[in-house]
C-alpha cells in the first residue's frame, strides 16, 4: 500500500487505507506502550528501513533472473514465483 511505488488509479483510496492502518498503529502503541514516548518513532524507523531493504532485494532479484535466465533452465513455476 504505497502510493509512490506504482501507477495507481485511485490514490485517495490507498491513502485512506494507509491512514486507517496508521491510526490503528498509533492506538495500539498508545495502549500497549504508553510509558515509552519514542516507541512509535522506532516502529516507523524500522518500517522505513524494511521498505528500503525491499527495494534493494527487488533489484537483486531482477539482476539474478536477468543474468541467469538464459544460462539455466528454470521451471516456469519458479520464474512465476520469483517474479
Amino acid at each position: 500500500m504505497s502510493v509512490d511505488r506504482c501507477a495507481l488509479e485511485d490514490r485517495q483510496t490507498v491513502e485512506r487505507c494507509q491512514m486507517l492502518l496508521l491510526d490503528c498503529l498509533l492506538y495500539l502503541c498508545a495502549k500497549n506502550h504508553s510509558n515509552d514516548p519514542l516507541f512509535i518513532a522506532r516502529v516507523i524507523a524500522v518500517l522505513v528501513h524494511m521498505r528500503t531493504g525491499a527495494v534493494v532485494h527487488s533489484r537483486a532479484d531482477e539482476r539474478f533472473i536477468t543474468e541467469w535466465r538464459d544460462k539455466l533452465d528454470f521451471p516456469q513455476v519458479f520464474l512465476e514465483i520469483w517474479s
